[in-house]
């Protein structure tokens, strides 16, 4: 992130197991140990490939869930932001899911407002994300593990601004804000095709 930039964006892995996708493998000490890279300018969209290496492909990553939560903020004109993205595996989202929200199973993303009123200046909160879903689903759906997780990040982003997917029409209305958004950084209409 940049040192003037108004977001604070805090990145933790507790993914137990490792990520593998077409490109390779990714764990979480790989992560962990680049997450002090530069930060990614405003102007420098993702890279559409695949990385090679570890280090690359754990800057790729950090640099694209930073580009998709700041470019969620930018565009809805947010002046601050805190947020803490936690990457973590089918089992642990699956316990906040129950604990939470009374669901059984994993699920995608989940979101905490941490504000302790919606007048609050700013936004501030928890997005945390399944990473073996984003794997699985963005396998499936051809465009891989990384476009999928910055579209958890963008949803769950918009889930703090204000967002509510519930109702149909709010959910296409949200959709079609994560896909303008994820055009924006390069990353083309991720959620596009997918049945509600």
């Amino acid at each position: 992130m940049e040192e003037d930039s108004p977001y604070q964006l805090d990145i933790t892995w507790a993914c137990k197991r490792p990520i593998t996708y077409e490109g390779g493998e990714l764990a979480a000490s790989d992560v962990l140990a680049d997450l002090e890279d530069e930060p990614v300018g405003e102007d420098e969209p993702p890279e559409s490939g695949r990385s090679t290496t570890k280090s690359s492909t754990q800057t790729h990553l950090r640099r694209l869930l930073e580009q998709a939560v700041c470019a969620a903020l930018r565009r809805h004109s947010i002046t601050h932001a805190h947020i803490s993205l936690a990457l973590v595996d089918d089992a642990g989202i699956a316990e906040l899911n129950e604990s939470h929200l009374h669901h059984t199973g994993p699920t995608d993303v989940i979101t905490y407002d941490m504000r302790d009123s919606e007048n609050e200046a700013g936004i501030e909160g928890e997005i945390v994300i399944s990473v073996e879903t984003a794997s699985r689903e963005g396998d499936a759906r051809g465009h891989g593990p990384f476009a999928e997780l910055a579209l958890y990040a963008v949803h769950g982003t918009l889930h703090l601004i204000g967002y509510d997917d519930v109702e149909a029409d709010k959910a296409l209305r949200m959709h079609a804000m994560e896909d303008e958004i994820l055009v924006s950084i390069g990353l083309g209409a991720v959620y596009e095709g997918r049945k509600l």
